[in-house]
């Protein structure tokens, strides 16, 4: 085996620019802060390799995990590195482990990282920092520990919470969530689409507000916060019981005062915020950094429920606190105490296992009855099948998906490649294209005419838009991309010379806009008046109004949104998915963004991939690196 060579190495990594740029300009920094001693190369490479870790959205990087590689087992693509280069081999994780601790200039070691501050923190087990998400762990992992001790008496039995779920089937674990967050002052209510985890929080709200407590309720983005909203309003509409409780969510920056140009927060560890309970919404979303400001702004009485789907993509930002959260043994399993606590208040627990072995397992509770999809659902199936696979084996029971029939909606898998994705594409949206345009063409009599109808087909041009979309795993890819797929449909169906502003255009906001009534992810249509003045029309949640109008001058930053990124549909519902996968695997394609896709289907999803493709992103599951459970 090749003996290691610090120098060849560094050599090697800057010569054949083997990671970003950004890695080795933040390297060269920290090893010029250490003035360039010997142990200041070691250094450089494990921060080298630090850096590229924290740009792939890890939280930390355990340096056991490349002790004593070779060069090539940690090089993602070989093309191009000569035939003659040695298989170099990286330190022993002891003789690294002190070089590093050596470097006292940037480098400081957990125990002492709260009082002194330098760029990297080293663990004793071998994990590295950016001081900052270190420190970003800390905040959240003291908020949990010293919320998951204390407990609320509750007075209420399950007998109670029958007016909640009225009309309702299976909803045994939605009552179990409910009193798992009320007697507790952190809990985790995750379960996928259709789950009932709006009613669930609806029912918490129900009996915490007649304890007169302030409770707010936020979400990552603007898109989501009017959801929350616009469900909680729903579902006080469907029962009374519901009648008095909270509806109106902001986004989590609006709600800590973030101010944008310092990139700092009104409320924080020194200036709390002053509520007694708070609701996040869509938690898979929040990044680790902003989860940790909110905690750290709350007081410490306050109670945190977070909501969400754990098998749904993770935050586009470092960290994934939710799925950390719920990577629980056996779940729905709980403590002696909170088994014999349930049966007490009125549950048969003869089904539910006792595991006293994880101190944070009460905090958890999944709902798994889904009241929109199940077994004879196509899109429960599928997404259900896509979740459980875990080798290459199990790909044959997704794909027989494809060719069953199911009471409820469609799944499809079409093989594509380059030279047949347009025009296979082509055929999935052309009857949706087609009656768009009838509409469009309606709307053009409306306002030749001055017809009084044209309010309703504006809310059904509205309507339309939400009906079938595109959803990518790509953004900017040549062919399979959001941007080359909006332009191929605007050129093929709708604007020969595709003009900034046609009759007809599916945009997507991607910039807040408070004045306007905007949020990041707000899709709407462009509309022309008979003066050929454009206007934007988008659906809001005022009492009254079914759209809002808004001159496309005043718009805040958009893009074309007949095709949207998976990510950019989180939360959202579609009554058609047609799925980009592409042509190739790749680091994008996991078995977290499949699920995303396949579940903002309401009826079918036809999936355009490559041969093997979706086999591959389906066993591909995201794992990012932390230490958040081994603090709990």
């Amino acid at each position: 085996m090749a003996e290691f060579q610090i120098d060849n190495i560094i050599k090697v990594a800057r010569e054949l620019e083997l990671l970003d740029k950004i890695d080795v300009i933040f390297a060269d920094f920290i090893m010029k802060l250490e003035e360039y001693s010997e142990d200041s190369k070691y250094l450089w490479l494990a921060v080298l390799f630090l850096s590229k870790s924290t740009n792939s959205k890890h939280t930390c990087l355990d340096l056991h995990n490349i002790a004593e590689c070779g060069v090539y087992d940690l090089i993602e693509d070989e093309t191009g590195i000569p035939e003659n280069l040695p298989n170099l081999k990286f330190p022993d994780f002891d003789i690294w482990m002190n070089k590093i601790k050596g470097c006292v200039k940037t480098v400081v070691r957990e125990q002492d990282a709260s009082d002194v501050a330098r760029h990297i923190v080293i663990t004793e087990d071998g994990f590295l920092y950016l001081h900052k998400y270190w420190q970003y762990e800390q905040f959240v992992v003291a908020a949990i520990n010293s919320r998951k001790v204390q407990k609320q008496v509750v007075n209420i039995t399950r007998d109670n919470l029958k007016p909640a779920f009225s009309g309702l089937q299976n909803t045994k674990w939605q009552e179990i969530a409910v009193f798992a967050a009320l007697c507790q002052q952190i809990a985790i209510i995750t379960g996928g689409p259709g789950t009932g985890k709006t009613t669930t929080v609806a029912t918490v709200l129900a009996v915490l507000q007649k304890q007169n407590q302030h409770i707010s309720m936020v979400a990552p983005t603007g898109k989501a916060a009017q959801r929350l909203t616009e469900s909680i309003r729903n579902t006080k509409e469907r029962n009374d019981f519901f009648k008095t409780i909270p509806e109106e969510a902001e986004t989590i920056h609006r709600f800590l005062g973030y101010n944008p140009r310092s990139r700092t927060c009104k409320y924080n560890r020194n200036y709390k915020k002053h509520t007694d309970i708070i609701i996040v919404d869509e938690a898979s979303m929040v990044s680790l950094s902003i989860f940790a400001k909110l905690v750290e702004a709350l007081k410490p009485s306050c109670k945190i429920i977070l909501l969400g789907d754990k098998d749904q993509l993770a935050a586009v930002e470092t960290g994934s606190v939710l799925s950390e959260l719920t990577n629980v043994n056996d779940i729905n399993s709980f403590s002696s105490g909170m088994v014999d606590f349930l049966k007490k208040v009125g549950f048969d627990v003869s089904d539910i296992n006792r595991n006293d072995n994880q101190s944070f397992v009460d905090l958890v509770v999944k709902l798994v009855y889904s009241h929109r999809f199940n077994s004879k659902s196509a899109i429960g199936v599928l997404s259900q099948r896509i979740n459980d696979a875990e080798s290459l084996e199990d790909i044959d029971a997704v794909n027989k998906v494809f060719s069953q029939t199911f009471e409820k909606g469609e799944a499809a898998h079409i093989e594509i490649d380059e030279n047949t994705f347009f025009q296979k594409l082509k055929k999935l949206i052309s009857t949706f294209i087609k009656d768009y345009k009838k509409l469009l063409k309606e709307y053009e009599n409306c306002i030749i005419d001055g017809s009084d109808s044209i309010n309703d087909v504006v809310d059904s041009i509205l309507t339309k838009i939400d009906e079938t979309k595109v959803l990518c795993a790509y953004r900017r890819d040549e062919t399979y991309g959001t941007v080359a797929i909006n332009n191929y449909i605007e050129k093929t169906f709708l604007s020969k010379d595709v003009a900034p502003f046609y009759n007809g255009k599916i945009i997507m906001i991607v910039r807040n806009d408070r004045m306007l009534g905007l949020a990041n992810g707000d899709v709407g249509a462009i509309l022309q008046d008979v003066d050929g003045v454009s206007y934007a029309f988008f659906r809001i949640l005022d009492e009254g109004d079914r759209f809002i109008q808004i001159p496309v001058s005043a718009l805040p930053e958009y893009e074309s949104a007949f095709a949207v990124t998976i990510h950019k549909s989180q939360g959202s519902e579609y009554k058609n998915v047609i799925m980009v996968l592409g042509d190739s695997t790749g680091k994008l394609l996991t078995k977290e963004l499949v699920y995303t896709g396949i579940t903002r289907a309401k009826e079918s999803v036809t999936i355009l991939a490559g041969e093997g493709v979706l086999g591959q992103a389906a066993i591909c599951r995201t794992k990012r690196s932390s230490r958040i459970q081994q603090f709990l």
